[in-house]
């Protein structure tokens, strides 16, 4: 008996093969991944800019605050995210981010990026670039 295929429908959540591949995934340890895997989760198709690793979200996906700040400041460094909204401690205004390999969606429901990220279909790509061509660095040292 054949069995029939099933299409599937919905959301899901997808890493580039060729970043998948490359040395700056490799080199990425297991919180990187899971942090990389819970902005996907946020990510609609129409929202790359506005996702958010704050604790308060986080916190519900398993995430200590140390380990998430370790993580994040990795992803940033590796150019796998960019800050596109520095937050600050006032509910209501975390920072956001995009992930670099889409690119950079308009912002919604009043949200206003910082002055230097401007939306764009291209992606910025800083996981294959080198640091010195970056035009948003990471505003937080390397650990």
């Amino acid at each position: 008996m054949q069995s029939k295929k099933r299409k599937r429908s919905g959301r899901f959540i997808g890493i580039p093969y060729e970043i998948a591949n490359s040395s700056i995934f490799a080199n990425l340890r297991a919180p990187e991944n899971k942090l990389i895997i819970d902005l996907l989760l946020q990510y609609t198709g129409r929202n790359n800019g506005m996702l958010s690793a704050c604790y308060t979200l986080m916190e519900k996906r398993g995430w200590s605050s140390t380990s998430l700040h370790r993580a994040f400041n990795k992803l940033q460094h590796a150019g796998i995210v960019v800050v596109t909204r520095q937050g600050w401690k006032c509910r209501g205004k975390p920072t956001l981010v995009a992930l670099t390999w889409h690119g950079i969606d308009e912002p919604r429901n009043g949200v206003v990026y910082d002055c230097s990220i401007k939306p764009s279909e291209v992606p910025l790509s800083y996981w294959c670039k080198e640091k010195s061509v970056w035009k948003h660095k990471p505003a937080v040292k390397e650990l």
